[in-house]
């Protein structure tokens, strides 16, 4: 699966720019009946769930040149609660189907690890953004974060667009050397570009071959970019630099 999730295409050759992971809540669901438990398929234990996150975001790092790897989001046990009442009835409450994610904490802080264990194996490209910490802070802040408890709202969902967003621009505002404005290009020239008049006259083949050229040279710049970061010639950085309320163990949530 990894392999078409992170793999080339013929319309997508060479490196992803970007990829963004972020797993967890599911892995971390347990069954509050013990036979219901036993059947549980859903559930990854934590220590599989991080050997597994360590190698989704490897493969991300190899292929990408950029990857943000999100801590799964808090749950709101109480408001999952009313709303599964809801619509199953009481009978949910110490049912079959009745669940919980009592280790979720646990679960972020496994990717926070990973996170910090690629780093010292020189993928200085993965990035951790701290949805965790986030979604508990506006917990605390009486946000409305969840629909249901579990998935997000509408201001939940662009609190999180908002922190990838201010780590996308931190890139593009040159704080990060293999990420400029210049390094995003498309597959093909412009249309302004094939318009322009200063071109008139010039072959199509002629205007594409230069383009070649030209994302070549900035694709050679960018490798030496990477390199430089790999050698250790980059400042130290933050390894989970993304813009979140303050952030504090949520443990109380659960």
């Amino acid at each position: 699966m990894l392999e078409h999730a992170f793999g080339e295409s013929e319309t997508h050759p060479g490196k992803i720019y970007l990829s963004t992971v972020m797993l967890g809540t599911n892995d971390a669901l347990r069954m509050t009946k013990p036979d219901a438990e036993a059947r549980n398929v859903v559930k990854v234990e934590l220590d599989e769930y991080e050997a597994n996150m360590y190698k989704i975001l490897k493969t991300a790092a190899e292929r990408s040149e950029l990857v943000m790897a999100m801590t799964p989001p808090v749950v709101d046990a109480k408001q999952r609660r009313r709303c599964q009442m809801r619509l199953y009835g009481s009978s949910w409450v110490g049912g079959p189907f009745e669940d919980s994610r009592p280790n979720l904490t646990k679960y972020a802080a496994a990717v926070k690890k990973v996170v910090k264990r690629l780093d010292s194996e020189g993928f200085t490209w993965v990035y951790g953004c701290d949805i965790h910490g986030m979604t508990h802070a506006m917990q605390k802040d009486n946000v409305d974060t969840f629909s249901d408890g579990v998935h997000l709202s509408d201001e939940g969902q662009d609190a999180v667009a908002e922190n990838v967003t201010s780590m996308i621009e931190m890139f593009l505002s040159h704080k990060e050397q293999t990420w400029t404005p210049d390094s995003l290009l498309p597959d093909f020239p412009y249309g302004h570009e094939i318009r322009d008049p200063m071109k008139k006259g010039e072959a199509p083949e002629k205007i594409f071959e230069d383009y070649d050229a030209f994302r070549a040279k900035t694709d050679a710049q960018r490798d030496v970019a990477v390199a430089a970061r790999l050698d250790g010639k980059v400042p130290v950085r933050k390894l989970f630099p993304g813009k979140t309320r303050q952030q504090e163990t949520p443990e109380e949530l659960y």
